[in-house]
């Protein structure tokens, strides 16, 4: 619960610091580009909260989740790997040229989320709380971590903008949330719940816990942290 509890502070920490600074004017494409990334801060953060309240329920009251309850916590979950793969579209070459058209390919993606949650359910027969899992896997699996690497890409192209301007210090530190993106992303959500999706059966948070001794969130939280 403690975890969890900080876990969704360091998001909504990092979408409230963002927000602030994207309000700022700017000539700087990366600056314009930040309101989806502030979006994903809160809108990450409120679904760790609520998972910290759906873990303490679980241990206090003998609560179990249902389907309207699950339903919301992958909502948020989605929403918020939608909004930070609008972040990494936008920063991609050529993307200002084509206003509005990162929400068509985003909208793509969560599409065939969407297909790929129905053909497990009907390919193993699944159970809702098995389809619970595996969409809460395939979102971490197909955005989180494209998400996160276009968003590392994205920070990294901007290093240019920073040093040709004489700003080499902003630029490094560019470098430095690009490599806790790298962390939060592509290390951070390859350690997911336990499911019907390979490798989810072995490779899960259950054995980051046990090889490393310290749950997975907590490096989630480290990479958030470091981000803002």
């Amino acid at each position: 619960v403690y975890v969890y509890f900080f876990y969704g502070l360091a998001f909504f920490s990092l979408g409230l610091v963002v927000l602030l600074e994207s309000g700022r004017a700017s000539e700087f494409r990366f600056a314009r580009a930040l309101r989806p990334l502030a979006l994903f801060g809160f809108v990450h953060g409120v679904h760790e909260w609520f998972e910290m309240f759906q873990i303490f329920a679980v241990r206090t009251l003998a609560y179990q989740p249902g389907p309207v309850a699950e339903t919301f916590r992958l909502l948020t979950l989605l929403a918020s790997f939608l909004l930070l793969l609008i972040f990494g579209v936008r920063l991609l070459p050529g993307a200002e040229q084509r206003p509005g058209r990162e929400v068509v390919q985003v909208a793509l993606m969560a599409l065939l989320w969407a297909i790929a949650v129905a053909f497990v359910a009907w390919q193993y027969d699944a159970t809702w709380p098995q389809i619970w899992a595996a969409a809460d896997v395939l979102a971490r699996y197909g955005l989180a971590i494209p998400g996160s690497a276009l968003a590392a890409l994205a920070l990294i192209r901007e290093r240019h903008d920073f040093h040709a301007r004489g700003m080499s210090q902003y630029g490094r530190s560019l470098l430095w949330a690009a490599v806790a993106f790298l962390v939060y992303g592509v290390f951070g959500q390859l350690f997911v719940r336990s499911s019907l999706i390979f490798p989810s059966q072995t490779i899960n948070s259950a054995m980051f816990l046990r090889i490393f001794g310290i749950p997975i969130q907590l490096l989630r939280t480290v990479s958030a942290l470091a981000i803002t």
